[in-house]
């Protein structure tokens, strides 16, 4: 069964709704929602840190080596910008991913945090974190924060590693995981900041971080959001990490990824997709990208929260437990005001 306003399937909904219900739903973002706002893609990025290399003449790095390198991956450039020099691959890095519109902008970010308190990510801009201050709700459990920018408890690497703090079950307040670490630290830390090859190797072998995913898989419903091909090797060694050894016995929960296709993909490609992410328990929800590409991410997420709104409350139905907490919360505001 599939409603006549969106294309998603009415079994997908009813388990995302569950999650919700449960504060169990942890959204895992990528690349794609930075594009939107004009941030570099992953080959992009890693060849802004090559360039600023060669722009600053730094170790003999010329614009020669520069161009040798175009046709190697971007996780090989990234490595090898970093180890040529940390300290000025560090900084064209961030200087990549400076963010130059209004903070208005970033308004549309809050579709997210209206979906789910737990988000992990992969990118390293700060633009989760940027996002304007607003009060909103959940339907589950975790009380809701008058200013979401004020109240964002955010790891990083190194405090998964050493265990220094709770996340997600344990949290008091909505979290957000920079799982391969953020741009808005002024140095570079190989423990912190996960880039080059050898990073990656190291720090999906670490025990502690295959537990943490294998919690995230095995206990929460994810939904990756923003994900292109360009990614799919850093996904699925993250995907690897979290299933690893999970019996079919232990998976409590689907998994969701949405997955941009264009019209006339909807056959054998996305069919072949399809197959192989659900060896991993990972349904795909295929949007179209047709003439908007990247900016229709967005209009996917709105869209589907709409619709898990819509199946939650459906006309007619009176939530009195949610509509307590929304009143609670706008007397709240309105006292401080």
């Amino acid at each position: 069964m599939e409603s006549e306003e969106h294309n998603f399937k009415d079994q997908d909904l009813k388990d995302l709704v569950l999650a919700l219900e449960k504060d169990k739903l942890v959204l895992f973002v990528g690349n794609g929602l930075s594009r939107i706002f004009g941030l570099p893609s992953w080959e992009k990025l890693a060849n802004g840190c090559l360039y600023h290399l060669a722009d600053k003449r730094t170790q003999d790095f010329s614009f020669g080596t520069y161009n040798l390198l175009k046709e190697v991956s971007p996780r090989q450039k990234l490595s090898i910008a970093f180890n040529t020099n940390e300290a000025v691959a560090w900084e064209g890095l961030r200087k990549s991913l400076e963010f130059k519109g209004k903070p208005d902008d970033l308004k549309t970010f809050y579709e997210l945090w209206t979906l789910s308190p737990f988000i992990l990510t992969t990118n390293y801009d700060t633009l989760l974190e940027d996002h304007p201050a607003e009060p909103f709700t959940w339907s589950g459990n975790l009380k809701a924060p008058k200013s979401l920018g004020k109240s964002v408890d955010v790891l990083k690497p190194k405090d998964l590693i050493e265990d220094v703090k709770p996340y997600f079950k344990n949290a008091l307040n909505p979290q957000l995981i920079k799982l391969h670490g953020c741009s808005g630290d002024d140095t570079y830390e190989k423990n912190n900041h996960i880039i080059t090859t050898e990073s990656y190797a190291e720090f999906y072998n670490k025990s502690k971080i295959k537990d943490f995913l294998r919690g995230i898989f095995t206990d929460y419903t994810v939904l990756f959001l923003g994900y292109s091909l360009s990614e799919m090797e850093i996904l699925e060694q993250i995907v690897r990490a979290g299933c690893s050894n999970i019996s079919s016995s232990e998976v409590k929960n689907p998994h969701f990824m949405f997955f941009s296709v264009y019209q006339f993909e909807k056959g054998q490609p996305l069919d072949g997709f399809r197959k192989y992410w659900e060896f991993f328990n990972i349904n795909l929800i295929p949007y179209e990208i047709d003439e908007k590409y990247f900016a229709a991410l967005f209009d996917g997420i709105v869209t589907l929260r709409k619709a898990i709104q819509t199946k939650m409350f459906p006309p007619g139905k009176i939530d009195f437990q949610e509509s307590e907490r929304l009143g609670a919360l706008v007397r709240e505001v309105s006292k401080d005001e």
